[in-house]
């Protein structure tokens, strides 16, 4: 997880998760205005976390495990 707050743009944020697939590396990424960032992110990295799994198990990871043996 990462996340950076008027970092590159004064008034911009976000929060990204990492995402492995069979296809590569990816992520989820969520941009808004700052002054919408919450101050505790952990509900929504909780949610970017879920859907990152919900994701792997199905297009990504399982078919990479098949596909080793």
């Amino acid at each position: 997880m990462t996340f950076e707050q008027n970092e590159y743009i004064e008034g911009i944020s976000s929060i990204a998760v990492p995402l492995e697939t069979y296809l590569g590396s990816f992520s989820i990424s969520i941009t808004m205005p700052s002054s919408r960032f919450p101050k505790n992110i952990e509900s929504m990295l909780e949610a970017m976390q879920t859907a990152r799994h919900r994701i792997e198990l199905r297009i990504g990871r399982e078919h990479q495990l098949k596909n080793r043996t």
